[in-house]
């Protein structure tokens, strides 16, 4: 009859029977030890890698909260400038006279260098500017309606500009 091993025993003969297996190889002992220390020291260059890539992380996080915070004060200036636009217009619109409008959006287009040699003719009826003429490109037309459209109290634009390009004979 066998008696049972007392798991101290158990463990005595594992750590006897690795090391009688190391003895037997030899030097290769020597080389899975050195094998070992590398890969450890792999490990704990991979480690250290890694924290430094959590570290850039969290700063580039903390970078990018604080942005966000910037950016989302930025629009709320924005927003109040804004408001505070549309309150503005909304006290000329209401003062404006047809005559006024007339007079500006006219002088605005006369003095704009990039429209200084069109003729664009200005009609203003109840807040509604209506340009007429011709004018030889597409950019120009656009940009008589932009120079109409930033006049305050300009409630909409009827913009009947022809586009022209000049013949050869000119």
């Amino acid at each position: 009859m066998s008696r049972p091993h007392s798991p101290v025993f158990s463990l005595l003969v594992l750590l006897a029977s690795s090391a009688l297996l190391l003895a037997a190889s030899g030097c290769g002992g020597d080389s899975q030890e050195q094998k070992l220390e590398e890969a450890t020291a792999a490990v704990v260059a991979k480690r250290e890698a890694l924290q430094e890539a959590r570290q850039a992380v969290e700063a580039r996080e903390r970078a990018a909260d604080e942005a966000r915070k910037e950016l989302e004060a930025a629009k709320g200036e924005q927003r109040a400038r804004e408001q505070a636009l549309r309150e503005a217009e909304s006290r000329i619109s209401g003062k404006a006279t047809d005559a006024a409008l007339f007079r500006s959006v006219q002088r605005r287009l006369l003095d704009d260098r990039e429209l200084e040699d069109q003729a664009v003719a200005v009609q203003v009826a109840q807040g509604v500017v209506t340009l007429q003429g011709t004018v030889p490109d597409q950019k120009d037309r656009a940009r008589a309606e932009e120079v109409a459209r930033a006049t305050p109290g300009v409630m909409t634009i009827d913009n009947r500009i022809e586009v022209r390009p000049p013949s050869a004979k000119e």
